[in-house]
């Protein structure tokens, strides 16, 4: 027998199928999907690499060359299933990654074979770090000695928790290694080693979020409606008219989605088939998970990055070994090894979350698309603001539309207002908060309601400049500036982590006239403490959530459900899937900032931020004394998107975004690559990315000349350094993503020169 085996590691030059034999006594247990170790190269060194199919041996297929015969089997059964493979070959065509990159992205961290010892499949050992001396980290921390903000996350964690995995703390910090590595180098910290134990994550999740049970409840006329239509497009035969098996549900906020979501997959699991439920961000939506675990209980399966190696693979054996077959998690729960899918759901499918900027820079909707058509199962898209994309492939006939245009119990759409800074009185020290959104707060403090303020910026101020030659701080290692925290009294690169104290005179001019422009989250809890110093204000963005510690987000959340805050505050974050029934006011501040961002996307972001922090309010079902109030503060007050914002027409604002896009030449009429670069040295990344450039063009000529494919020049990245690192690219744009990926395919195969060390390349289609 033959297995054609795929390495689990390679680049792009080695990335290729190889054949090797099977020896007679491993045939009966090599299957497709299965990890094996086969010797590879001229040394015949032991590599890791999964099988993609089996043949039979045949005298002609081995009489060129002779075969290697592979090594062992790594463990007892397959770790991807048939689907899967399928998938991966669709994935490493569209997203132009290697076969190993793919197949990773579908396993959980850490998988480790030890069936040679009768043990089965476990992860391996938990790498873990703690400090050397927590009194001198202490000392580290008081006396400022620190430069970079990462390495104070990382000592305060510790100093908090004693030992934790490497794994918990790159994601409680948001960090990579280097942090880490820097502090072993310097003797702060040391690496341990500890055995994984098996964890029970199911009380984890937050039941104090959970609404009320209303499984029993009767639905709405419009969610009969669209179950009707779901239920009938499942059970339709093979070629009826009812067959399309891709919908999206436009429902606006608070209208009953999660609650479609559910009851269809009962129905779905009732049929002996599996589910898949997609949410943006578990950390950033609690309740969605304690929503689902309360309904299904054991029967569910949660994957996501929140937690522990061990945690993961449990759920993840529990998942390929059939013991469940309902999967709820973010972005990489797509890949899970359901048996028998039939359904896979994704909430909110408009955000940017279930873009992976990671190789393989995959988008969860996409892949969700491709693993539903394999698998004939049902692909439901929920959204209130649907993306642009998504909504236009229901007027192409690609997928189906069904709506939900009302809130369930009689509760009514929030009553928003715009406030136009240009003349609006202003109050507060910075001018942050107008008369409008102040009377507002103080008649909803009044009313012992609570109210949410939104502004997508956290720290104290966007910068800090000269009074006299307006010149920035910058940040020595990044093209950005530095931005001032209020809290700890020090400005912070939020890209790099780098941190600094506010020097005394201008880097460029000397002047003594410097002062902090802009603002952020801490800022605006200052000018509303000022404005209502009875009020209790929690504050909620990165920072705040990061201080909390382990289950930050659930954990602040809590707070403000339980009563313990009057005012929430915070960056866009607190306007996702929240469901808060006492919230009546929201107030979303500097709107300008979210319209005026260099993206393509700016005003579709914008209008769902706005549309989503509105949906905060007036949720409960008190009739006309619930309904919500909503004040949106900005200076261009006629914008068409805020316009459309204020009257909740999600219409008018599709129908002026769908006409710039097709007039600009942007997605969905147009399919975007980028070819991005990046080094240590600019000239070499400079050099790197013309001459991609130039081959892409000759590409284009020998693959598909009759292509009208678009290429910008190579040029700087918008932030064009980062780390003390440069960063390059340029863009591709045209009709023939067939055409497009193949170009890239065949960049990705040129390697690099020995003068070219330290260059790194992403070749990314439709990008984050």
């Amino acid at each position: 027998m033959l297995a054609k085996i795929v390495l689990r590691n390679a680049t792009f030059g080695f990335d290729k199928i190889y054949t090797y034999l099977v020896p007679n006594e491993l045939s009966a247990a090599v299957q497709p999907g299965l990890r094996i170790m086969v010797p590879f190269g001229a040394g015949n060194r032991l590599r890791e690499c999964f099988v993609l199919e089996t043949t039979v041996a045949t005298e002609e297929a081995g009489s060129s060359y002779a075969l290697k015969e592979l090594d062992a089997i790594c463990d007892p059964v397959p770790v991807l299933k048939p689907d899967q493979l399928r998938l991966a070959q669709q994935m490493k065509i569209r997203y132009v990654a290697t076969w190993g990159e793919i197949m990773r992205s579908m396993l959980p961290p850490g998988l480790m074979s030890t069936a040679d010892k009768g043990e089965g499949m476990r992860p391996r050992r938990e790498r873990t770090v703690r400090l050397v001396d927590p009194e001198a980290a202490t000392e580290l921390l008081e006396g400022e000695e620190l430069r970079f903000i990462q390495q104070i996350r990382v000592l305060e964690l510790l100093l908090e928790y004693g030992e934790v995995t490497v794994a918990e703390c790159r994601t409680l910090c948001q960090i990579s290694d280097s942090p880490l590595n820097t502090l072993v180098k310097k003797g702060i910290v040391v690496y341990g080693w500890r055995e994984s134990e098996a964890e029970d994550i199911s009380a984890k999740a937050v039941t104090e979020l959970a609404p009320h049970n209303i499984e029993n409840m009767p639905l709405t006329d419009d969610q009969d409606t669209v179950m009707n239509a779901l239920l009938s497009a499942f059970d339709a035969p093979d070629g009826d008219a009812r067959r399309l098996r891709e919908f999206l549900l436009h429902g606006v906020t608070g209208s009953g989605k999660t609650e479609v979501y559910l009851r269809l997959a009962r129905k779905v699991l009732a049929a002996g088939r599996g589910v898949i439920i997609l949410v943006p961000e578990i950390s950033l939506t609690p309740q969605m998970v304690a929503r689902i675990t309360q309904r299904f209980g054991d029967e569910v399966a949660v994957q996501h990055s929140m937690l522990t190696a061990r945690q993961r693979f449990d759920q993840w054996l529990r998942i390929l070994r059939g013991e469940v077959r309902l999967v709820v998690g973010a972005r990489s729960a797509v890949f899970s090894p359901v048996d028998n899918l039939g359904l896979i759901v994704i909430d909110e499918e408009q955000e940017s979350a279930y873009i992976s900027e990671r190789r393989p820079c995959y988008d969860a909707r996409t892949v969700g698309r491709l693993r539903c058509v394999n698998s004939d199962a049902l692909l439901l898209l929920g959204s209130a603001t649907p993306s642009v994309e998504s909504y236009y492939r229901t007027e192409t006939g690609r997928s189906r539309l069904l709506q939900l245009s009302s809130r369930p119990g009689g509760a009514h759409l929030p009553r928003v207002e715009i406030a136009d800074m240009r003349k609006e009185e202003r109050l507060g020290t910075s001018g942050l908060i107008s008369m409008s959104l102040y009377k507002l707060l103080a008649e909803t403090l009044e009313q012992g309601r609570q109210s949410v303020v939104l502004l997508n910026r956290r720290g104290y101020s966007a910068a800090v400049v000269c009074h006299d030659c307006g010149a920035g701080i910058n940040c020595p290692a990044c093209s950005v500036n530095m931005r001032w925290h209020a809290a700890g009294r020090r400005l912070m690169c939020h890209y790099c982590g780098r941190i600094a104290s506010l020097p005394s005179h201008c880097p460029n001019c000397g002047s003594p006239y410097i002062q902090a422009v802009g603002c952020g989250t801490q800022q605006a809890v200052s000018a509303i403490a000022e404005l209502l110093p009875t009020a209790r204000i929690l504050r909620m963005d990165q920072d705040a959530v990061r201080d909390e510690g382990r289950g930050g987000h659930a954990e602040l959340l809590r707070r403000f459900a339980a009563g313990e805050a009057d005012i929430l505050v915070g960056t866009q974050m607190i306007a996702r899937g929240h469901d808060f029934p006492d919230v009546a006011a929201v107030g979303v501040l500097m709107a300008d900032l979210t319209l005026n961002q260099p993206d393509y996307r700016a005003h579709e972001e914008a209008f769902r931020l706005f549309t989503q922090a509105a949906g905060r309010a007036g949720r409960s079902t008190a009739g006309e004394a619930g309904i919500g109030r909503v004040i949106i503060q900005a200076f261009d007050a006629d914008n068409l998107t805020l316009q459309a914002a204020l009257h909740h027409d999600y219409s008018a604002f599709y129908t002026n975004e769908l006409a710039f896009r097709r007039q600009a030449g942007y997605p969905p009429f147009k399919v975007l690559a980028s070819v991005r670069i990046n080094g240590h040295i600019e000239r070499a990344v400079a050099e790197r990315t013309q001459f991609l450039c130039e081959k892409a063009i000759k590409l284009r000529e020998q693959h598909c000349p009759d292509s009208e494919i678009i290429f910008s020049r190579a040029t700087r990245s918008g932030i064009w350094q980062l780390s003390r690192r440069y960063r390059w690219q340029f863009m591709l744009t045209g009709d023939d993503l067939a055409g497009i990926t193949a170009i890239l395919q065949n960049l990705a195969l040129l390697p690099l020169r020995k003068d070219e060390k330290g260059i790194t390349q992403s070749f990314e289609v439709d990008p984050a």
